[in-house]
């Protein structure tokens, strides 16, 4: 889990979830209905039993539950035909979206541009391990977890395009290492039916440079940046950086459960 993950938990004393118990059980007619939050088929399903139909083949939310499980974005936005002529259904909504980004980069302090840069170029899983706390630097050696994107910006960053290289084997942690089975969870859990290139593809919503030239790009990003003539299927939603991330996070989570709740 992310650091900012565990300090919400930690946030939870013993005193007040110990409280819980004590408060008086709710009347059967304060309960609500069983059939209110039971789980309700979608058009493709349920996502445990369709997830593998994540693929190319099944471009449609009803036919690709990771398009279809996020079918609300389509009450604010109509994907056109190509990158750049969909239509806003609220343009309040999306453009108090694009108000918010040009906000943050305008105002980011160093720090917060160096976590940017780290968050972006690091592969995510390595990046999750920050979230296991005092288990980190153990777990870390166990798997030999490795990274080729340093702790600072390099100089040469506003012009060379890093990408993380991983360990010595060029992965983020060996399968075969002495905790390998930490390992292969997390990237069975990352598989490529948990990609979110399909709905990428498929609602076509422009990341926020393109839609605002206040946008301020971190200059040691831009190499990472791709051109207009790139832009079919590098779209903005959903975030794969944060999928990724949460990914990671919820497989480390379950191999590590009383690390995650120290």
């Amino acid at each position: 889990m992310h650091r900012y993950h565990r300090r919400a938990i930690a946030g939870l004393s013993a005193a007040a979830l110990a409280s819980t118990t004590l408060l008086a059980p709710a009347a059967a007619d304060d309960l609500t209905p069983v059939d209110a939050i039971a789980p309700h088929t979608a058009d493709y399903g349920y996502y445990l039993d369709t997830y593998g139909q994540n693929t190319t083949q099944n471009m449609t939310p009803e036919s690709n539950p990771a398009i279809g499980v996020l079918a609300q974005m389509l009450k604010l936005w109509t994907p056109g035909e190509s990158w750049n002529d969909g239509t806003k259904l609220n343009a309040e909504v999306l453009d108090q979206n694009i108000a918010i980004v040009e906000r943050l980069t305008s105002n980011r302090s160093t720090e917060e541009g160096i976590q940017a840069y780290l968050s972006d170029r690091r592969n995510q899983n390595y990046s999750m391990l920050e979230g296991l706390g005092v288990d980190q630097a153990r777990i870390s050696e166990l798997i030999n977890a490795g990274t080729t994107i340093a702790d600072q910006i390099p100089a040469d960053a506003t012009t060379v395009k890093y990408d993380d290289a991983g360990n010595a084997n060029g992965e983020w942690g060996d399968a075969d290492s002495t905790l390998g089975s930490f390992v292969e969870l997390v990237n069975t859990v990352r598989g490529p039916a948990a990609t979110s290139n399909r709905a990428k593809e498929y609602y076509q919503y422009m990341r926020p440079f393109r839609w605002s030239t206040d946008v301020d790009v971190l200059p040691a990003l831009r190499p990472a940046q791709k051109p207009d003539s790139e832009a079919l299927g590098d779209g903005g939603f959903p975030s794969g950086h944060t999928n990724a991330a949460f990914l990671a996070g919820y497989a480390m989570a379950a191999a590590t459960p009383s690390t995650t709740q120290n």
